[in-house]
């Protein structure tokens, strides 16, 4: 900062003080050197040594004048110097403007948040630094009211730096003495905002967890108990058919009992899985192979002129899961996926492949729940489909939510039971018109 940027009283008072030096100056060399002037202070002085005093009061005069001047171009220094220590050692700009918002002074931090000069700013109005608020109708009470009332000010805005960027505010603005302004404090609460971001999504995912936990030991005790009473509903419908002649018209009546005995033991199948507490036989399981394998059987749920793209890496890592879930798994995402197809130009792509995960990685992705961190297995479904709104999503994974007119709405479910019982994850990118993509993250144990 210059030295010599001083407030205008001081400049003021210096110009006062080198006129009188100039008068004095003048009238000093008047006294000396015009000759009447001269004889007219010796015809009427009584002493001989008048000269030499008024002399010697001039240059008193001029050495004061000097001394004052040294010690103002000191002050001014050691002002420059303190504004410049404050400038460099605070992360917020400072800002002094008049009533009309013009920015008269500024401290260096404008350049470290905005992106300009002091020079680039002082004598333009807040609004290049960022939007006046007061032009928003929906604003209860305008700033300078509140600083009558209050004495200070303290609010949010966005700031817009110099390449464009927008930048979250929080402004604090208070009175100058005598209403000739305020001083503003613009600080980047950058960081402040992410973590709270930050903070609220991982609130969204514990409670979405503690959701999903609920709703599986609810789903897991009702299954469990209502695959009790099928146990028996099926044992004697049993008993009943061979006390029952083949030829009775009791014995369609039965059969009905054991059809309908049996859909409901596959019902609650699904709801162990989705609980986790669904009975495994864990194999080591080579996933690209498995799809491989399934591969016709995928076709069967597309519709017409729909096709399937197969993206198999043979590379990856085996999994330690059960062969008959991880196909329960597969179909019931290319299932969901080829419902929501387009009706002609249909694509689902499965892809398998590995990526080494670290804890950052799997947080950063949203992974629910969180596998564990290390080479995982991803089995990827995605297709170009309708897609979801949000409120869709957030509860697509929920037992028994269907946007179809008919069906259970279990299939997604049961898929994040599956997942969660083989201790990965699962993430869901979709939007409305840009079709939908489930990732399943396996732990290899590599």
């Amino acid at each position: 900062m210059n030295p010599w940027s001083v407030n205008k009283r001081t400049v003021t008072d210096m110009a006062i003080a080198l006129a009188v030096a100039l008068v004095l100056a003048l009238l000093n060399v008047t006294i000396n050197f015009l000759d009447r002037v001269h004889a007219f202070f010796a015809a009427y002085s009584r002493f001989a040594a008048t000269d030499v005093v008024i002399n010697m009061l001039f240059v008193w005069l001029a050495g004061l004048l000097w001394i004052a001047f040294m010690r103002w171009r000191a002050a001014a220094r050691k002002q420059a110097e303190l504004e410049e220590i404050v400038s460099s050692i605070s992360p917020d700009t400072l800002l002094v403007v008049s009533p009309d918002r013009t920015i008269r002074m500024c401290n260096s931090s404008v350049a470290r948040i905005f992106g300009y000069a002091n020079d680039e700013v002082v004598g333009r109005t807040t609004d290049v630094l960022y939007h006046d608020r007061r032009e928003d109708p929906s604003r209860h009470r305008e700033i300078y009211e509140t600083l009558e009332e209050d004495g200070f000010h303290v609010g949010l805005a966005t700031g817009t730096t110099k390449d464009g960027r927008e930048v979250p505010l929080e402004i604090i603005t208070g009175h100058l003495y005598g209403g000739e302004g305020a001083v503003l404090l613009l600080r980047d609460i950058t960081e402040r905002v992410n973590a709270e971001n930050e903070r609220r999504r991982i609130e969204e995912r514990m409670q979405q967890q503690q959701k999903m936990e609920s709703l599986g030991i609810l789903a897991g005790g009702v299954a469990h108990d209502f695959n009790n009473l099928l146990t028996v509903m099926l044992g004697n419908a049993e008993l009943l058919m061979q006390e029952t002649a083949p030829e009775s018209s009791h014995a369609e009546n039965i059969e009905g009992i054991r059809k309908a005995a049996h859909q409901a033991t596959e019902l609650c199948s699904q709801m162990l899985a989705y609980s986790g507490r669904g009975e495994y036989r864990i194999t080591a399981v080579d996933l690209p192979e498995t799809v491989r394998r399934m591969g016709r059987l995928l076709e069967v749920p597309l519709p017409t002129g729909a096709r399937i793209d197969l993206r198999l890496d043979d590379g990856v890592p085996a999994i330690e899961a059960d062969t008959v879930q991880i196909q329960q798994v597969l179909m019931n995402l290319v299932t969901n996926a080829a419902e929501a197809l387009p009706a002609a130009g249909g694509l689902i792509t499965v892809k398998v492949e590995a990526m080494e995960c670290d804890q950052a990685f799997l947080d950063q992705a949203g992974v629910n729940p969180p596998p564990r961190p290390g080479r995982l297995a991803i089995l990827e479904v995605s297709d170009n489909g309708k897609g979801m709104d949000a409120e869709t999503k957030a509860r697509m994974l929920d037992p028994f939510f269907t946007t179809k007119f008919m069906g259970r709405g279990l299939g997604l479910a049961s898929v994040l039971g599956i997942v969660r019982g083989h201790g990965g994850g699962i993430t869901v990118n979709s939007a409305p018109g840009k079709g939908t993509t489930f990732r399943i993250y396996f732990p290899t144990g590599v």
